[in-house]
């Protein structure tokens, strides 16, 4: 069966990513595959993704935002697949933390395309061991790798 993979930072979805997944699934007759990001370090201090601000004011220690991220995630991934599987499409997700470039690749060996979203190399990117550019996908992947940006589901 036909698959799209679709990369996604764990802890900041992109709707637009999720919904172009969908819609390329129902157009192939085919399955999404979530790849979610994470890094095993916590984010600098200061730095905060829009979604986090309302954690910055209770977060205490590195443990408390290691354990927030951790719970932004697994709820992420339930709400990814709550919003496939609403479609009827068979869906799979996978979390990898501090993933290299070869294992991305290894997940994406069977896709038919992979999609990321337009910022991946600002944000996706630094959460991976190696530092897995868009670049450098691109020229190991062995099918299209395609960037998503929010007019390209409009």
């Amino acid at each position: 069966m036909k698959f799209i993979l679709v990369i996604l930072n764990g802890i900041r979805l992109h709707y637009h990513v999720i919904d172009y997944a969908i819609q390329w699934a129902k157009n192939n007759s085919g399955s999404v595959h979530a790849l979610f990001l994470k890094s095993s370090k916590e984010t600098s201090p200061g730095y905060a993704f829009p979604s986090d601000l309302s954690l910055s004011e209770t977060v205490t220690d590195k443990e408390e935002a290691k354990e927030d991220d951790e719970t932004m995630i697994s709820t992420n991934m339930q709400l990814v697949k709550e919003m496939v599987q609403m479609k009827d499409i068979p869906y799979k997700s996978e979390l990898k933390i501090d993933a290299r470039l070869n294992d991305v690749l290894a997940v994406s060996e069977n896709a038919s395309i992979i999609i990321v979203a337009e910022d991946f190399d600002d944000e996706s990117a630094p959460l991976t061991k190696d530092r897995v550019s868009l670049k450098r996908l691109r020229n190991k992947a062995r099918c299209p790798v395609e960037v998503v940006s929010p007019s390209k589901t409009s």
